[in-house]
């Protein structure tokens, strides 16, 4: 008996001395990780995916996957009757009239549309602000990729025939190009063929919810030395359930981008209109080698066709702290990030 109680005791120190060690590097690496908190816990894979029941202003489109339904005004949105973004709150009840003839049109993610600002923060407003004489019709939609923002500016462009359509692209839509699925919601995507690139995913099935974490990841979930370790290890994928949040179907979407921008010139050819590539990024993106080399490849593609406007530099000039300033918390352009952009774009386009 007394060498089981023994070995009960040795067993119970091993994996107390274990626990605890476990625990001392959970905290060292939340400590030495800018993505972790040791203060805030929270599991790292009970992400919210977008579905129509969390972001009830979204309307599933077969081609695109989703769309802003005007409707949205219903839940606080400023929105116009295509599901343009307004550039300023309309009073309760107030009647939206439609953009208005040879307005320009603006195209692109959440950094066009305007997150995490006011309605008339965003650039495309301040832009509109500063052109005497042109409105500016913001149609960003959070979350898309540029063959999303290109098949919604080919419907759009027919409709509004602007004499100026822009887009904005930074590295999250390139990337998004690469995608049949982002943040749980089907996508359709390109891949590249000898003619050029072919349509894929479509028509869009709708999202399919993701099953209930096990047992497991609801425990361990809040570990972020499992989630790093499982990164290390190449587990990551598995380990987060990633399949039901994106899919990766190619790695070429700066090649597959340049491709698109060449329809969507033609696209905006066809009204008497010009296309303009507006070049952005999102805090860290600067200092990104891979991310600063699929603008370039951008950059160098499109300006053989359209006009490039790069943003970049007046972002690189700014010291640390003033560049700080330019982003919002959650990584989106700041108010001053928006005018920064608004103020290049004004100066190249008068």
């Amino acid at each position: 008996m007394p060498r089981l109680r023994n070995a009960i005791i040795n067993l119970a120190l091993v994996l107390l001395s274990l626990v605890a060690g476990l625990g001392m590097l959970e905290l060292g690496i939340r400590a030495a990780s800018p993505n972790a908190s040791v203060l805030q816990w929270r599991n790292l894979l009970d992400q919210p995916l977008m579905t129509f029941g969390t972001m009830p202003f979204l309307r599933y489109d077969s081609e695109i996957g989703y769309v802003i339904d005007p409707d949205g005004r219903r839940f606080g949105l400023s929105l116009g009757p295509l599901g343009n973004r307004l550039d300023h709150t309309p009073p309760a009840g107030q009647a939206i009239p439609a953009p208005a003839p040879n307005s320009i049109l603006a195209v692109g993610d959440s950094f066009v549309y305007g997150s995490e600002v006011e309605d008339d923060e965003t650039w495309p407003a301040l832009l509109g602000a500063s052109i005497m004489g042109q409105s500016v019709v913001n149609a960003g939609v959070g979350g898309w990729g540029l063959d999303q923002i290109t098949l919604w500016a080919k419907r759009l462009i027919p409709v509004l025939k602007p004499p100026l359509v822009l887009v904005g692209i930074n590295p999250f839509v390139l990337e998004r190009c690469e995608l049949s699925r982002f943040a749980g919601m089907p996508k359709p995507y390109f891949r590249l063929t000898d003619e050029g690139v072919e349509m894929c995913n479509v028509p869009v099935s709708p999202p399919q919810p993701r099953p209930p974490l096990d047992l497991l990841r609801r425990v361990l979930g809040y570990s972020y030395l499992a989630y790093s370790m499982t990164e290390r290890l190449g587990l990551g994928d598995a380990w987060r359930l990633t399949r039901y949040a994106r899919t990766v179907e190619h790695h070429d979407g700066a090649a597959v981008a340049c491709h698109l921008i060449r329809q969507l010139d033609a696209t905006t050819r066809s009204v008497g209109g010009r296309l303009v590539v507006v070049l952005q990024v999102a805090r860290g993106h600067l200092h990104d080698p891979v991310a600063m080399t699929a603008l370039n490849t951008i950059r160098d593609c499109a300006a053989m066709a359209v006009t490039v406007i790069d943003t970049r530099p007046d972002f690189a000039a700014l010291p640390d702290q003033d560049l700080e300033r330019m982003f919002a918390p959650g990584g989106h352009l700041s108010a001053a990030g928006n005018r920064l952009v608004a103020k290049h774009l004004a100066t190249e386009l008068r």
